[in-house]
């Protein structure tokens, strides 16, 4: 006799065909995770709707086996055994693992009042670790006499049938026998389930929540909140370009898995970076740090270049931009974005490594290099640890600080750590106007005054007076020429002769006229002047003022003298009307840009291509240069915020989601 005989009639079961109760399924749930470490507790039940239902076995033979599997070990605890009977609730107190031992049961999970039974269940490969088989042709079932205990009937809906505490998946196959209210039997094959190996928790190790033992991810990861501190300013260095300090600026966080993703600025929320004088640009380098190619040993000047970035000082980086305008900054001015569209320089979040803050909490965003004082006002967006997308507006940052003193060098008290004159300057020297020495700019009498002695100071005049210190305009300048009225050099401003005259000799005294006299030395007006040219009349570069040919004379070559000309005669230097105008151009009549015009063929020609050629278009086709009217239009891609405007907002809304998975 079969067990599944045996079962039908120690049971005087009843199977009907029909019934009001139901058996509604196998589930699970989780009991303990790592009280055995490494392993999850699971209590398995058969689910019931109505409580005057009862279980009555559970059971495997070879024509319906029996199995429970797993895919890593189940925990045996050397004080329990197969069956809830083995379980002591005593031996808790001592050997506290054995609350956590794996068995099967109906109902109880301990010995007390346990009415359990097995027959024909080999348990050994359980007992060691293994799974539970039954696919023998004899069988073998745990089971309760029906009507005889309480723990066969559903407490919540179901019975319990078996706990067991693994570190792997559990598949589960099984076959039982269950009587309704009204005394009908029901024998359901073929029941599984599986149950995964699943610890739900946070699996992010840099969560403040980490749990070590879990293996799914539940979504409760807790993070730091969102760190950004202020702006920071640091001086890298004093007249690095002379004239000129270099100052680098840092956005701040406290949490080191913060990362910096965008700089923007739009009309509402603009970027200003202004300066009391001019920004350095080296001409090497360019106006963000992705445009530095960090070569400093063979331009060192390149080192202190003015540049924006997202951490990095220089290429390679992942840095990128959009709608941004450098013109004006680049060319040493302010660098300002206002516009409604805006611009923003930007890194992809969990592209660039760079973007994470520094050992310091930083995360550099300009190097500038100025001969003034700084403004900057800019917004940012971040990507934080627990993975919002906060964005700071509107922050102020402005270096040096403003220290007040006397800026003029040549003062006594001249402050050279001082950029903002107060006007406290003390400049020494004769404050008295009548002094012969009275300066203007001083504002302190250093004693240096000298009385004014008038005369005359002109070491050269005839009353030259040696002690005097202000010229009354008194001199008499001696004058030393030829006062002979007679001579070719007299001076009439002399007063003094110096044996210089020099006797008039008159003649023509143009060595390039004809009748030149080199003994002259006035000239008398009769100088013939020499012109030199071609002198034939037939040459075309005849001159009828020449007086002496010159050799020069050309003679005429007609012909088409236009370089232009389709025929251009090189030979030609006289114009003979002939030329024809070359015009260039596709001479190909089957050519989509054929010109009747040309009559020399420039190879432009292009083939005729059909398509869409509406830019704003939505199939628009660059390649094509001929429409065939199949253009098709669609609202204004790219508006993700619906604002009429494809613009920073909408990369902003894209920076905020990029590197998330989609549910």
């Amino acid at each position: 006799m079969t067990l599944k005989h045996f079962i039908a009639g120690a049971a005087i079961f009843c199977f009907a065909a029909e019934s009001q109760a139901a058996f509604t399924g196998l589930s699970s749930e989780i009991y303990a995770v790592g009280a055995i470490p490494g392993t999850i507790t699971h209590r398995i039940y058969a689910n019931f709707d109505d409580p005057n239902d009862q279980l009555v076995a559970v059971y495997g033979l070879n024509t319906a086996p029996l199995n429970f599997s797993t895919t890593g070990s189940f925990y045996q605890n050397g004080n329990g055994g197969p069956l809830s009977t083995n379980i002591n609730p005593l031996f808790y107190g001592f050997d506290p693992a054995l609350e956590y031992d794996s068995w099967f049961t109906i109902g109880y999970d301990d010995q007390i009042a346990n009415q359990l039974l097995s027959i024909g269940i080999n348990w050994a490969a359980f007992n060691a670790g293994g799974n539970l088989v039954i696919n023998d042709p004899i069988g073998g079932s745990w089971f309760i006499t029906p009507g005889f205990s309480p723990q066969a009937f559903p407490v919540g809906g179901r019975v319990l049938i078996a706990q067991l505490t693994t570190d792997g998946d559990i598949d589960v196959n099984i076959n039982i026998q269950w009587r309704d209210p009204g005394q009908n039997t029901f024998q359901p094959e073929g029941l599984t389930l599986n149950i995964p190996f699943v610890i739900a928790g946070c699996t992010d190790p840099l969560a403040l929540n980490f749990d070590p033992l879990a293996t799914v991810d539940d979504g409760s990861c807790q993070y730091l909140a969102p760190s950004f501190a202020n702006l920071t300013y640091e001086l890298v260095g004093n007249n690095t370009i002379p004239g000129y300090d270099t100052y680098r600026v840092y956005a701040n966080f406290t949490n080191p898995l913060d990362q910096l993703v965008a700089v923007f600025g739009q009309d509402i929320t603009p970027i200003v970076v202004t300066n009391t004088g001019d920004f350095y640009q080296d001409a090497i380098g360019g106006a963000l740090s992705s445009d530095n190619p960090g070569l400093y040993g063979l331009f060192p000047s390149l080192e202190f270049d003015s540049w924006f970035t997202i951490g990095t000082e220089s290429a390679p980086n992942q840095l990128q931009t959009l709608g941004l305008d450098y013109s004006s900054f680049e060319a040493g001015g302010d660098f300002i974005v206002n516009d409604p569209i805006g611009g923003a320089w930007f890194v992809l979040p969990g592209t660039e490594p760079s973007a994470f803050p520094d050992g310091l909490g930083r995360v550099l965003i300009a190097q500038l290099t100025t001969n003034g004082t700084v403004d900057m006002m800019v917004n940012l967006q971040y990507r934080a640890q627990d993975g919002s997308n906060p964005q700071e507006i509107g922050l102020y940052l402005s270096f040096p600080p403003l220290l007040p003193g006397c800026t003029y060098a040549n003062a006594s008290n001249y402050d050279p750590l001082a950029n903002s004159d107060d006007g406290s300057c003390i400049f020494l020297g004769c404050t008295d106007p009548a002094a012969i020495n009275y300066d203007a700019n001083a504002n302190s009498d250093d004693g240096s005054c000298e009385a004014v002695v008038d005369g005359c100071t002109d070491c050269n005049a005839i009353n030259y007076n040696p002690a005097a210190n202000t010229d009354d305009g008194s001199c008499i300048a001696t004058v030393f020429g030829c006062t002979d009225p007679a001579a070719i050099n007299y001076n009439a401003g002399a007063n003094s002769d110096n044996g210089s005259c020099i006797a008039e000799v008159l003649g023509c005294t143009d060595p390039t006229a004809i009748n030149f006299d080199a003994a002259a030395n006035t000239d008398d007006g009769s100088c013939i002047a020499t012109v030199f040219g071609c002198t034939d009349p037939a040459a075309i570069n005849y001159n009828a003022g020449a007086n002496s040919d010159n050799g020069s004379c050309i003679a005429e070559v007609l012909g088409c003298t236009d370089p232009t000309a389709i025929n251009f005669n090189a030979a030609a230097n006289t114009d003979d009307g002939s030329c024809i105008a070359t015009v260039f151009g596709c001479t190909d009549s089957n050519a989509f840009n054929y010109d009747p015009s040309a009559n020399v063929d420039n190879g432009t020609c292009e083939g005729i291509v059909n398509g869409c050629t509406d830019p704003f278009a939505n199939n628009y086709n660059c390649c094509a240069n001929t429409d065939d009217g199949s253009c098709s239009y669609n609202t204004c891609l790219g508006d993700l915020n619906f604002d009429g405007f494809v613009n920073t907002g909408d990369l902003l809304q894209l920076l905020a989601v990029f590197g998330t998975v989609c549910p």
